[in-house]
This record gives structure tokens, C-alpha cells and sequence, in this order.
């Protein structure tokens, strides 16, 4: 009885594990011929190319929009504020986006407009900021007391999005 040689081929597969078989995808195979990633989203959702993975929203959120424009623009400490030349504390948006989206505050359901354009947003210091919305808002300054702020403050923590 004959066997024949390994060819060099076979030995370099034998060498390494075999990769998943979606093209482009270079990690480890793990079941089906896909790796744990693409078996786990077909598994999840019937289609092993679907990008939806049930985990996220569909839009982004007043938190979620924030955190875009100090990922891009970094710490609005690092400007003076767009009104007063200040130090800056946050990040604000200046209303004026066409796809302007909103979140209602879950305890007042007030809405709270953002943009997904982290151009629209300039950097101020708070009390800028509380003038800012209550003009936007339609509310003379005078209607935000320094209480509600202090209290908006306490409950929503010092942070650089209001």
C-alpha cells in the first residue's frame, strides 16, 4: 500500500484554522463554515449579512448625539463659550438643523432638540447655555431660576451635555 506525500498546500491549512467563508472576513471559523460573529447575527436575525443586531436603536439619542460631538470635537472646556468668550462647559446645539430630531425628558416630557451635524453645535459655559435654551424655548431668562438650575444640575450631573 501506497500513500501519497502531504503537498505543501495541506500543510500550510493544517497549520492554521480555517476562516470563515463570507468574503472579507478573516477570523477564526466557528460553526456553518462562518466565525462565532456571523453565525451569532444569523442566528439572531435568519441572515448572516443583516447589520441590524436588535441591540441598538434606530435613531441615535439626545445622549448617544452628544457624545458624537465631543468624540469629534473634543471637550468643550478645551473653547471659550461661543457667547461670552468665557471658559466653556458645554457643548450647544444652536437649533438651526433642517433634520432636526427631539427626546422628550422622561420627568416633564419637555423635548429636547439635537442634531445628528456635530457642526451645529457651538461650545458655552453654563449660564450661556440656560439663557441660550430658555430664548430658544420661548421663555424669558428670568423664568429659569438658579434653584431649577441647581436641581437640574443634581439630577442630571455636572456633565457636558444639557
Amino acid at each position: 500500500m501506497t500513500f501519497a506525500s502531504k503537498s505543501a498546500n495541506s500543510e500550510a491549512e493544517a497549520e492554521s484554522p480555517p476562516t470563515c467563508s463570507l468574503e472579507g472576513c478573516k477570523r477564526r471559523r466557528y460553526s456553518r463554515g462562518w466565525c462565532c460573529a456571523h453565525y451569532n447575527r444569523w442566528f439572531r436575525t435568519g441572515d448572516v449579512g443583516s447589520v441590524e443586531t436588535g441591540r441598538r436603536k434606530a435613531t441615535v439619542g439626545y445622549g448617544s448625539a452628544h457624545d458624537r460631538v465631543r468624540k469629534a470635537k473634543g471637550s468643550a472646556s478645551d473653547y471659550p463659550c461661543h457667547e461670552c468668550g468665557g471658559p466653556a462647559t458645554d457643548w450647544c446645539y444652536t437649533n438651526d438643523d433642517p433634520n432636526e430630531l427631539t427626546e422628550a425628558v422622561k420627568r416633564s416630557n419637555t423635548p429636547l432638540r439635537y442634531s445628528l451635524d456635530v457642526d451645529r453645535y457651538v461650545p458655552m459655559c453654563r449660564s450661556c447655555h440656560f439663557r441660550f435654551d430658555g430664548r430658544e424655548l420661548s421663555l424669558s431668562p428670568s423664568t429659569i431660576t438658579a434653584d431649577e438650575v441647581d436641581e437640574w444640575i443634581r439630577e442630571n450631573g455636572s456633565g457636558e451635555e444639557i
